[in-house]
Order: C-alpha cells, then structure tokens, then sequence
C-alpha cells in the first residue's frame, strides 16, 4: 500500500502488532472531500476494506499508545466536527484535509494526550500545527 512504506513485511507488521498502537486518521480520495475521521489499530487493513475508491489518501494521522486514547480523540474529533454540521454519514465529514488535522489535533490537545514528541499537543494547535 502507498503511504504505509514502513508496514511492508511481516517482520515489521508483527513488531508493530506487538507494540499495540492505536491511531485516528483522516482519509479519503486524494482531492480532500468528503473524509473519513476514525480510529484503528491495524490502518493497513483498514485502508483496504475502505479500497472501493480508486484513490484513497491518509491525509493525517495521530497514533497513540492503544485503543483508549484512540478512542477518546476519535470521539472528540468527531463530536466536534458534528456540532460545526459537517457531518455527512457515520464517520464520513464534509470538511478540507486541513480542518480534519486541526479538528483531530484539537482533540487530543483538548484531552492533553501527549504527542509523539512527549508534549501536549496543545502548543502545536496553538502555532497552526508548527513544529
């Protein structure tokens, strides 16, 4: 799959089961509109059931430490994105690429998840996504 380089053999698929990552995501076709902002564990697969596409795109994506923290910022994100209407069906939102990574990282941000770098991903909302 394009896009997931470092998922490509069974070693590395095994290595990453193992550490239990969870991740929320923004996907949809390569233009932006409509996408799809959920959580999962195993993207790969994901990213194959969702295939009826042509081309689908990861347009952003936040992995966190298992299901739970996965889990809480999906249904943040998601809450969100529905109080604003943008919301199509289930999981499905009419909104640009960019909002979707604001929506998602506000979210953890909100819930002060850490981010991967091991600060708050409040200071990287507050900048306009600035590292």
């Amino acid at each position: 799959m394009g896009g997931l380089p470092w998922l490509s053999s069974k070693p590395e698929l095994k290595i990453f089961a193992d550490l239990e990552l969870a991740c929320v995501y923004a996907l949809g076709p390569t233009g932006g509109q409509p996408l799809r902002i959920g959580w999962v564990r195993q993207l790969k697969d994901r990213v194959r059931d969702l295939g009826s596409w042509k081309e689908l795109q990861i347009h952003h994506i936040v992995w966190t430490a298992g299901d739970l923290l996965a889990t809480r910022i999906h249904a943040d994100a998601t809450a969100m994105l529905d109080r604003s209407k943008r919301g199509l069906t289930g999981d499905w939102f009419d909104l640009t690429p960019e909002y979707a990574t604001q929506a998602i990282r506000l979210a953890a941000a909100n819930l002060n998840i850490p981010s991967p770098l091991g600060k708050c991903w409040r200071g990287s909302v507050r900048s306009g996504g600035q590292r």
